[in-house]
């Protein structure tokens, strides 16, 4: 979703903004359901402490990737200044 090397063919911001929303809804149902079902031979209180860091701390690394998404799509949009060689 955020590129840091560069490559020869980017998918496009909308694109990446779409699969990181998913991924977002998708993490947040996983942790209320760790939250509510624990898994086999896992306490209901480590569950359930498990359930709300992956929860409240995934929030904090979403906001992180969400902030870089946006800051490179807007990077990608400004306009250019050509500087001219000429003598």
């Amino acid at each position: 979703m955020i590129y840091i090397d560069p490559i020869s063919h980017r998918i496009p911001f909308l694109n990446r903004a779409i699969v990181l929303v998913i991924a977002l809804a998708c993490h947040g149902i996983l942790s209320k359901y760790i939250y509510a079902h624990p898994p086999n031979g896992v306490q209901l209180e480590q569950a359930e402490i498990g359930g709300m860091l992956m929860y409240y701390g995934g929030d904090a690394i979403d906001i992180v990737l969400i902030y870089i998404l946006c800051l490179q799509w807007f990077r990608s949009t400004r306009p250019r200044i050509e500087l001219s060689m000429e003598k």
